[in-house]
């Protein structure tokens, strides 16, 4: 709390005086009316990874960035779980569509090749955005996996889209649900080609996934097949239905 410089201090036995008394009363009276309960705006729900850039790119913030296994941990028998935070560190890589697409993060710091820096996989972070499209949610872009694209129903929610550059999004609530659509015959219990969709059937982009079908849901399934689809780690599952 700030305290006022008018509240002067006093020598041991002295007794306050009633306007010194009175005038600590509102000083506290008024930072109390300046406190809020909410946490600091720096963190805003936040969880950090510290990484260290071995892509052979520069990472910039806003863009994404598949985190990979611990580096600090070379010893898995010199392991101390109450310290295993406080140093830890991890491997990082430019995402490959859709390879690598289960461990996403944000970039927080510009971090040149061979660098350390900060990566953002949970709470409110900023992105950086492939094209002006519009959408309440965001998703990495297939064409371009180190930006984002926002759609209307999947991936990440938006809280701010700031301009055509830019946008806020919560990297905590994710939607998994697609539509997709065949672009070859059903190769079940194999993996089929077939393009996203979001869930009004609005295609998301032209680049393809390996849709999995290991339960051969789809066997019948022709070229422009349409049916939902839920993203699993890297990788996309045929379902039923949209529940």
């Amino acid at each position: 709390m700030k305290v006022s410089r008018n509240i002067p201090l006093v020598k041991a036995g002295d007794e306050p005086s009633a306007s010194h008394q009175n005038r600590l009363i509102q000083q506290v009276v008024a930072n109390a009316s300046n406190t809020t309960s909410l946490p600091s705006a720096p963190n805003l729900g936040r969880v950090v990874l510290r990484c260290r850039n071995s892509s052979g790119q520069n990472y910039e913030v806003g863009e994404a960035v598949a985190w990979t296994s611990a580096i600090s941990v070379t010893n898995a028998s010199e392991f101390n779980p109450r310290e295993a935070l406080l140093d830890l560190v991890c491997g990082s890589e430019r995402p490959v569509w859709h390879t690598n697409i289960a461990n996403i993060g944000v970039v927080l710091d510009d971090m040149p090749d061979g660098d350390f820096g900060r990566l953002s996989i949970g709470g409110l972070t900023v992105i950086r955005l492939s094209n002006a499209a519009d959408g309440e949610y965001a998703f990495i872009d297939p064409a371009e996996p180190k930006h984002w694209k926002l759609n209307s129903s999947s991936g990440y929610k938006v809280v701010d889209r700031i301009n055509d550059d830019w946008a806020i999004v919560n990297l905590s609530s994710n939607e998994p649900l697609w539509q997709y659509k065949l672009t070859e015959a059903s190769q079940a219990p194999g993996v089929t080609t077939a393009t996203l969709y979001t869930l009004d059937g609005t295609q998301f982009s032209t680049t393809e996934i390996e849709l999995s079908d290991p339960l051969s849901i789809g066997d019948e399934d022709a070229v422009d097949y349409a049916g939902y689809c839920r993203q699993a780690g890297n990788e996309f599952h045929i379902q039923t239905g949209p529940c």
